[in-house]
């Protein structure tokens, strides 16, 4: 009879069990915790946030169109811990043990993969599932003395022998896998988890002693050190439960979510089943797992324009008679009543005016802290904003709109990312300063904007890429590189800012469509119609729109803006759209078409100076010590060349901050002035440098000074026909898309 006596005793083994509970319930709690912070963090960010009226504000963020599946799939390695609580009879049934100790742990590797699916609930939240197959294999080991089965070499007599016991296993287990993913960060980490139920699919082992020592001792059955006791499939394998939880980071490639996580996956029940009272094995397996979610997208056809605003007209002016068929009456609202015809007095409008836009925050010193002369709104705010009607010949001051301008650029614009980069001084030593820097104005555009956070990339470095560093004033150069950098895809949200008159703005006219009398029957399917306008060549989709069926009159008001040309006769009509609870067209109803006609050429009032006209341009900028334009004045040169005509004469002068010696400032805007003359691909009838005299802009703040580094662009153009030759006048023309300050 084999006897093996085990050198731990039974009130240890229970503390080693007790304590392995304890850790098992630390990990858990610790999951747990985690999940429910997560969970707590996306409520908070769902809530509606209070204006300063203490009112609140609930308008959902602006985001791009959101998947409605991700389907994908992972892979990793793994370790695996055992805690158990085994004697050798678990794994050889045969021997005759009287036990006082058991296996107590081990450790192994393996792999996982499969394949996921994801719904999205939300923005930040995701349910889904994954379908896997987790492979590993472990090892547990244990050092006992043996005897009676071992025996001396030399003398063929029982031998007292110390033995490693060790039991290698290989699992291999199918896994499922139902979880919820919560992003609730600006930065794209998320956390995940969920109930695991992990099926047998393999598990077999192999039971192992060795003689460790003393000496010249062999086992008597095989005269070797080493013997194997059993090598076989478990019998006792069974279904596992576990928790599965982790943290990961998702990174965008084109349309692929690529993602790494960290894993951790703790057994609630025990490998094998039944066990007795005193006996365990769980595991618990940490993983580091790759992989790939694809996103299923329905596009929309296109973005809607923000409808615009219902004229208050006069709605007790009589409704000619319908005549029946299956299009709309179209009729212009007038003083005198209803008309076939809407005229538009002559006016006379100031050209366009183009400002610079710096795409600079500065900060104070050791701050985050978005200083308060940049102009930041609350919600109602944001809501009367509009970057055409900003002050004209104001640049300095409505640069310090800068943030709104950003804003609602994007919020138009629906599409296109922006990157903030957070920048510190070389005196500055706050590690976290440029991130926090960076976060504090992408805050702004989250909160106050609603723009999607996965649109804007958030970076920070040291210094900037272009610093002020400055030999003469150190303390200046530094309060310059104290900032955070804004860009965008071909600087399309960094662009000039284009003033026009606001007589372009300014209400022409309401058109009143009267659906027909008798429309499609519609009874109980209705949910909502839009009236989708076309003025000219352009079309204004969801003009006018609302809930349930048509009213029996629509108003809409037309505005001169931009982006419609109504300086000659154009045709307005329209095209009423019913839709039911799908959303799909019940019926689709074309108007008859209104004349809307000018009365007149705009006047537009231009610098006349001599019979020639005079435009000026601040338009491009430069970095500190540069003679070359920075990046984002790239349109600004594009808009500069439209108004240089065969004929026009040219002059450029060029300037530079209070910072540095009065001879070195002179040559450096000289050679800007060069540069300038190069970039428009003109040459200049003077080229001048005027260094840092007649500072044109406040030098006070950093700001200022790199406004100051400019080039200020003179255009003269003859007048065409009789000139006016006593100083600055108006010229009927017609009003150009852009302009000069």
């Amino acid at each position: 009879m084999n006897l093996i006596s085990l050198p731990i005793t039974t009130r240890p083994e229970r503390c080693g069990r007790g304590l392995r509970a304890i850790r098992r319930g630390i990990i858990s709690a610790a999951i747990a915790a985690v999940l429910l912070a997560s969970v707590a963090a996306q409520y908070a960010a769902a809530q509606p946030t209070p204006d300063t009226t203490g009112t609140f504000f609930a308008e959902p963020p602006e985001a791009d169109p959101q998947p409605w599946l991700y389907l994908g799939v992972y892979g990793g390695l793994s370790v695996i811990t055992y805690d158990a609580s085994l004697p050798p009879t678990v794994f050889n049934s045969t021997l005759q043990l009287p036990l006082t100790a058991s296996f107590l742990s081990g450790d192994g590797t393996g792999f996982l993969a499969g394949i996921l699916a994801e719904i999205p609930l939300g923005e930040s939240f995701n349910v889904g599932a994954r379908l896997g197959y987790q492979l590993h294999s472990g090892k547990l080991e244990q050092r006992y003395a043996n005897r009676s089965d071992a025996i001396g070499v030399q003398d063929r007599q029982a031998a007292d022998a110390s033995v490693m016991g060790t039991v290698d296993t290989k699992f291999a287990h199918i896994s499922i896998t139902p979880y919820m993913r919560l992003a609730p960060f600006t930065f794209p980490l998320y956390v995940y988890g969920g109930p695991t139920i992990l099926l047998p699919a393999q598990a077999e082992y192999t039971y192992t002693e060795r003689i460790d020592g003393p000496p010249a001792v062999v086992f008597r059955a095989n005269n070797r050190t080493s013997r194997t006791l059993a090598s076989r499939d478990f019998d006792k394998a069974t279904t596992v439960f576990a928790v599965t939880a982790g943290v990961g980071y998702e990174y965008t490639f084109e349309q692929l979510r690529l993602f790494a996580e960290l894993q951790v996956q703790p057994t609630i029940n025990d490998l094998l089943s039944p066990l007795r009272d005193n006996e365990s094995w769980t595991a618990t397996q940490s993983s580091f797992v790759i992989g790939f979610r694809y996103p299923f997208i329905d596009e929309p056809s296109g973005p809607p324009p923000p409808p615009p605003v219902i004229a208050s007209v006069d709605t007790n002016a009589p409704a000619p008679p319908r005549a029946p068929g299956d299009s709309s009456e179209a009729k212009g609202v007038t003083p005198s009543g209803l008309s076939d015809t809407i005229t538009i007095a002559k006016r006379t409008v100031k050209a366009t005016e183009v400002q610079a836009l710096l795409p600079y925050i500065f900060f104070e010193e050791d701050s985050a802290v978005i200083p308060s002369r940049y102009v930041q709104l609350d919600t109602k705010g944001r809501a009367r904003f509009q970057v055409e009607r900003l002050e004209r010949g104001n640049t300095l001051g409505n640069y310090y709109q800068l943030l709104n301008v950003i804003g609602a650029r994007m919020r138009d614009a629906r599409r296109g990312d922006i990157t903030i980069t957070g920048c510190v001084s070389q005196f500055e030593q706050d590690s976290t300063l440029a991130l926090r820097r960076a976060e504090a104005v992408r805050d702004y555009l989250t909160n106050i904007w609603r723009i999607s956070p996965r649109r804007i990339k958030v970076v920070s470095r040291g210094l900037p890429l272009n610093p002020s560093l400055s030999e003469v004033d150190e303390v200046e150069g530094a309060r310059e590189n104290q900032r955070v950098e804004l860009a965008s895809e071909g600087y399309e949200f960094e662009r000039p800012i284009e003033l026009v008159d606001t007589a372009f703005l300014a209400p022409v006219g309401t058109v009143r469509f009267l659906p027909p009398p008798s429309q499609p029957d519609t009874t109980g399917l209705v949910d909502s119609w839009a009236l989708d306008v076309m003025i000219g060549d352009s079309l204004i989709k969801r003009a006018v729109s609302g809930v349930g069926n048509p009213p029996k009159q629509i108003d809409y008001q037309i505005e001169n803006r931009p982006d419609l040309d109504l300086r000659g006769p154009v045709t307005v009509s329209s095209t009423l759209v019913i839709r039911d609870t799908s959303y799909q067209d019940l019926a689709r109803i074309p108007s008859r078409s209104i004349i809307v006609r000018p009365e007149g050429q705009f006047e537009e009032e231009r610098n006349v100076v001599g019979g020639k006209y005079v435009d000026t341009y601040n338009l491009l900028l430069y970095s500190f010590d540069s003679a070359q334009t920075a990046s984002f004045s790239t349109q600004g040169a594009d808009l500069i060349k439209q108004k240089i005509a065969p004929n026009s004469v040219v002059r450029v002068i060029g300037h530079t901050d209070r910072i540095g010696l009065a001879y070195y400032n002179q040559a450096l805007s000289k050679r800007r002035a060069e540069f300038a003359a190069q970039l428009l691909n003109v040459t200049p009838q003077e080229i001048t440098g005027q260094g840092a005299r007649n500072l044109i802009y406040d030098n006070t703040y950093p700001e200022g000074r790199y406004y100051s580094r400019t080039v200020t662009v003179v255009i003269e153009t003859p007048v065409a026909g009789p000139s006016n030759d006593t100083g600055t006048g108006s010229v009927p023309r017609r009003a150009p898309d852009n302009g000069g300050q």
